[in-house]
């Protein structure tokens, strides 16, 4: 950025907190008495003043390794950042006016047809002039700061979406800029991307210093959906460990009546264990299941889908709880989890701890122990954020605004 005051870089020389620059123009009009060549005075109008222009240039470094990144890896990142121009209007004697012009993603000043290591794109800042008043344009370049998705199954949109509504400063699309405050005291702008796909949920996961929150359901393990239209195991966005336990009969009798499991995706002779990070005996055991299988004790697959009995057969490894529900213990995996590199995320579904505690091993985790529906607690992560609070200060929050009826199901372990 030309003019900029910028903060530090991160390992490919993209700002971590942004940069602003600031283009100004005022004049005044006055008289001046002058000299015609026939000794006569005349008065002349004069225009005193100043324009400054700021300039934003946008160009790749070759030299950065692994390589030249491609032009999906150029769009991944350029989404990452939000451009907020404003303009103030200040007149000699009055109040400055301040208006949002713009507020999207960087991604969308880039032009889109050059991919290449010079130059890409450059923003001018050209404020207008007028007599009396200064006019300032600001332009400030603002990192993503908090993803918020919701998924399939998701029950925190709404009241998510209202506080940004209500809170927001500058608002474009699904983006909002929020003045909050910093850890350590002071004013910031936070900028929160409210996202309900695959891609927007990838973009947080990964993205450095984010804080991230999934509402919706995790699907016994598979990870999160976007879609009712599931039809096979490899259309959830996979992102749990490489076994999952799955009640299929009751899939296919509400969420997901598509979808179907071949006998090669049935995991061979699975083993429970107990999952490490989690200390109580309620909640740490990886398949809890009523036939007494402890921890390194294997599961045999029961199929009870003779020909005489295809109409209601049903293979399963174990059964779980009073009801005697039947788990398929199916090959899983984390295909479509991108490098992780979040500050915390917050997995708001059903049992993420014994389900997704290995998978998400960096940063700060908060999961779940227990089913989970509260309306309320994916806001209340937002705004403890936005609040500026940090590490274990954001669950109570959380727990503050959940159902009671849920029980103290929300944990957080930071690694």
């Amino acid at each position: 950025m030309d003019n900029a005051q910028t903060t530090p870089k991160d390992d490919i020389e993209l700002m971590k907190s942004g940069g602003q620059i600031t283009a100004t123009a005022s004049y005044k009009t006055g008289t001046c008495q002058s000299l015609k060549e026939d000794g006569m005075e005349e008065t002349m109008t004069t225009r005193d003043g100043y324009v400054s222009v700021g300039k934003v240039s946008i160009a790749w470094d070759a030299n950065w390794p692994p390589g030249p990144l491609s032009a999906d890896d150029k769009r991944a990142w350029l989404s990452r950042f939000i451009v907020v121009v404003q303009s103030t209007s200040t007149p000699d004697s009055g109040a400055p006016v301040t208006t949002t012009e713009q507020c999207k993603p960087l991604l969308d000043f880039v032009d889109q047809k050059d991919w290449s290591f010079t130059d890409m794109a450059a923003i001018q800042l050209r404020p207008s002039r007028a007599d009396g008043i200064t006019n300032e344009k600001t332009l400030t370049l603002l990192p993503i700061d908090i993803v918020a998705v919701f998924g399939f199954g998701g029950t925190g949109k709404d009241s998510t979406k209202a506080y940004l509504e209500g809170a927001a400063t500058s608002k474009s699309g699904n983006v909002y800029v929020v003045k909050g405050k910093a850890p350590g005291g002071g004013e910031k702008n936070y900028t929160v991307l409210l996202g309900e796909s695959q891609a927007s949920l990838q973009q947080g996961l990964s993205t450095a210093g984010c804080f991230v929150v999934y509402d919706g359901h995790a699907n016994m393990g598979m990870g999160p959906s976007f879609t009712t239209g599931i039809t096979s195991l490899s259309d959830f966005m996979n992102t749990g460990n490489p076994q999952a336990a799955i009640n299929l009969p009751y899939w296919n009798g509400h969420d997901y009546q598509s979808l179907t499991v071949s006998s090669s995706e049935i995991a061979s002779s699975p083993v429970n264990y107990d999952v490490p990070s989690l200390d109580k005996p309620s909640e740490k055991r990886r398949y809890p299941n009523n036939e007494g299988v402890m921890a390194g004790g294997k599961f045999t697959l029961t199929d009870t889908s003779a020909w005489y009995n295809l109409w209601n057969g049903i293979k399963y490894h174990h059964t779980r709880g009073t009801g005697g529900a039947k788990f398929l213990i199916v090959n899983a995996g984390a295909a479509d989890l991108p490098s992780i590199n979040y500050d915390t995320f917050f997995f708001n579904a059903c049992n993420t701890g014994r389900d997704f505690m290995e998978v998400f091993n960096k940063g700060n985790y908060i999961y779940t122990t227990d089913e989970s529906w509260s309306v309320d607690t994916s806001r209340a992560f937002v705004e403890a954020i936005i609040d500026g609070k940090r590490g274990a200060q954001v669950l109570k929050p959380i727990k503050d605004s959940q159902d009671k009826a849920e029980g103290d199901i929300y944990r957080l372990i930071s690694r």
